[in-house]
């Protein structure tokens, strides 16, 4: 059985302890919000069906514009006095018990895929998982007046995070427990705790930190650390054999010349580098695994729209073009009088702007089947970063 699966992002705190003199997942850090980076990261997850944001009243608008960015139907529920009853607001609009929900703090928004994935299955397999990780430090009991008492086996300690992942009907019912009982948790896995439900720990490796005071919102401003995590970077590269008959289309503009390019589509051998660049630092394979040659309906397609149709979809997963270099290797025709024109053309296909995008011409000094005339090549390379 697939089961459906939710994130709530929690965003409605006040963050008092980040002094920033407002809801601190509003707090704008290099034109992005705490909100902003971590729905982006969950929108990078195709898995997640349905989003929740927590949010405070009057700050609803706000929340569900930057929601809206991400998803384009998100859910916003009003939280409560406590991050717990944020929580149980959450669970209560959430109709499917058999679905699966990961609630997350929204000011963790360093939060990887990988641990989102990783707490989504490690669920499916065991019924819930909950990101965390073995203390490196010693650990140390403490009584009223500081003094140590006692010294904990640090092997058996684990310091919980979020994401926190749980099947609904678990959670729900442990929370409207807690609420019968009058319990209040630190967490929502200590509320499943308390029914004697076994938690599965996800152990969490890489960085996961939670904008918490205001020394991590000052770090923030002054590190490039997150921006330097979101860059990708992607090569592509095509060929192909010229022939008579043919129209020579490169770039996604028709050039007058005695032979064209051979190929299923219209074989423009640019496009189909830059497509595979951009495939390439989105992670998401190459042009022939989404278009193959083997299926008719692309037979003389317009490389342009399948140009387009990539870049849709790695907008949508938050994806934008930092810059594009490319180069063409060919003996003739001559670049010089079309490259305006193709730099036009590509900054159009791809909604950017054309002082990003360079276009270089080589020859191959008579060599190889490019130099003797017989085919044209091209290389591409894309530098993208995740909003």
């Amino acid at each position: 059985m697939k089961r459906t699966i939710y994130a709530v992002i929690l965003a409605a705190g006040s963050g008092v302890r980040a002094r920033q003199g407002m809801n601190k997942m509003l707090k704008e850090v290099k034109g992005e919000t705490p909100l902003d980076m971590t729905l982006s990261r969950f929108r990078r997850v195709d898995r997640i069906d349905r989003v929740i944001v927590t949010c405070k009243e009057d700050e609803k608008e706000e929340i569900t514009s930057i929601a809206k960015m991400y998803y384009p139907d998100p859910m916003i529920v009003i939280g409560g006095p406590t991050r717990q009853e944020s929580v149980y607001n959450a669970l209560k609009v959430i109709d499917d018990m058999e679905a699966v929900v990961l609630i997350h703090d929204g000011a963790r928004s360093f939060v990887s895929e990988n641990l989102i994935n990783d707490c989504i299955d490690t669920t499916l397999e065991y019924g819930n998982g909950v990101a965390g990780h073995i203390s490196t430090d010693t650990v140390k009991r403490v009584n009223e007046s500081g003094h140590f008492i006692e010294t904990l086996n640090r092997d058996e300690i684990c310091l919980t995070e979020t994401p926190q992942s749980f099947i609904v009907k678990d959670i729900l019912k442990a929370h409207e427990q807690a609420r019968k009982d009058g319990y209040t948790g630190t967490d929502d896995a200590s509320l499943l705790e308390r029914l004697g439900i076994p938690v599965r720990m996800v152990v969490s490796q890489e960085n996961n930190k939670k904008l918490t005071f205001k020394k991590d919102f000052d770090e923030l401003e002054c590190s490039d650390i997150d921006l330097l995590n979101r860059i990708r970077v992607g090569q592509g590269y095509d060929l192909h054999l010229l022939k008579e008959g043919r129209r020579l289309v490169i770039g996604g503009i028709e050039i007058p010349f005695e032979k064209g390019l051979l190929g299923h589509s219209d074989a423009d051998v640019l496009l189909h580098a830059i497509t595979d660049a951009i495939l390439g630092a989105a992670g998401l394979g190459d042009i022939g695994g989404h278009f193959p040659d083997t299926d008719e309906k692309y037979r003389d397609a317009d490389s342009a729209l399948l140009l387009s149709q990539v870049k849709d979809e790695v907008y949508k997963k938050g994806y934008r073009i930092i810059n594009l270099d490319m180069t063409l290797f060919l003996e003739k025709p001559k670049m010089r009088d079309y490259r305006e024109r193709i730099v036009d053309r590509i900054a159009d296909i791809l909604e950017i702007d054309k002082k990003t995008i360079n276009l270089k011409a080589k020859t191959m000094e008579g060599t190889g089947a490019i130099g003797k005339g017989e085919a044209i090549g091209a290389s591409a390379t894309c530098l993208m970063r995740m909003i």
